[in-house]
């Protein structure tokens, strides 16, 4: 009988525990995701740290690192899916042996704080991704979120078309197109590792952003330090996903100073465009996208099409692929 293609969980950062106490894997949780993952066609394997808790960690920092290394040099396996994002990755990056994974690796998928290893793989090794949403999302349902996710693997010339989100895409232009380095993730991450060698020096790139629980005036700071330091202006757009919580606090009247309007000072601001509304995020129907690879990205009337050629991050094997 024929195996269904491998999915390994791992787990760089946060441990996935028991909400009340956070001093237990929350074990129901994990049999869900992997229910989830199964049903979408994966056999569903751990990586040794899965069921680990070290401080907020799923592990102390050797114990991540190995395990990650593990899990993406497993020929075997086909896809590393983080388990959960939180905080934690940007901690193993000097500890990976960058020299083991400059070889054949599994591709990793995930987003939030697996932004870091996005960005080191870019660095280190030239490597891309795909920027998805993390195994925890999946212990509760969405039919869109699923439709992404299966399809985006399942041949070398991905294609999405998704319509944007419904609240976020004000002042877009009706017609957009721009080729380049399809690349970003969490914002606070991104800011994170400026000035290190984690931190990819990209030239006509388009860079996908999305951050959670940062009032508005953190995310235009954070995109004017990448401004500042001579990012922004190398880039041929700037997309921006959801930024949940970002109109926490905002105000009102004359004192309002929520995401609009930060969007606003950034596109009188920025010599690049900037367009909002993209589905990536902190969102129950996050979509699957590569990152680290060349592709389009095209917007019509409120409809966005991506586009790549991604055999350098395809899985070796997907369900519903021959």
């Amino acid at each position: 009988m024929k195996q269904n293609p491998v999915l390994t969980l791992v787990a760089p950062s946060r441990a996935l525990v028991v909400p009340e106490t956070s001093a237990a894997v929350d074990t129901a949780r994990l049999g869900r995701i992997r229910n989830a993952l199964t049903g979408l066609g994966w056999s569903v394997r751990e990586a040794d740290n899965t069921r680990k808790i070290f401080e907020r960690f799923a592990g102390s920092d050797a114990e991540r690192t190995e395990a990650l290394e593990k899990a993406l040099t497993d020929t075997t396996a086909d896809l590393a899916l983080a388990l959960r994002g939180g905080y934690g990755a940007g901690r193993i990056l000097p500890r990976l042996n960058w020299e083991r994974l400059t070889g054949k690796t599994v591709p990793l998928a995930g987003f939030s704080d697996v932004t870091a290893l996005f960005l080191a793989f870019l660095a280190k090794v030239g490597k891309g991704a795909w920027l998805c949403p993390c195994a925890s999302s999946f212990d509760t349902e969405n039919c869109e979120r699923d439709a992404a996710f299966s399809l985006a693997f399942r041949s070398r010339e991905f294609s999405l078309r998704t319509e944007g989100l419904a609240d976020r895409g004000a002042g877009n232009p009706a017609s957009f197109f721009a080729e380049g380095l399809l690349w970003g993730g969490n914002l606070s991450v991104c800011v994170s590792l400026l000035g290190t060698p984690y931190f990819p020096a990209i030239k006509d790139g388009i860079l996908f952003l999305e951050d959670i629980a940062e009032p508005a005036y953190r995310i235009e700071r954070a995109l004017l330090q990448l401004l500042y330091a001579g990012i922004l202006e190398k880039q041929k757009a700037l997309v921006l996903g959801d930024f949940t919580g970002a109109d926490a606090g905002a105000g009102h009247g004359d004192g309002r100073f929520g995401f609009s309007e930060a969007v606003d000072f950034l596109r009188q601001t920025l010599k690049i465009p900037v367009l909002t509304g993209f589905p990536i995020g902190h969102i129950p129907a996050c979509v699957t996208i590569p990152t680290g690879v060349h592709g389009s990205v095209s917007l019509e009337n409120g409809v966005w099409t991506v586009r790549s050629d991604v055999t350098s991050i395809l899985p070796e094997h997907a369900p519903g692929r021959n």
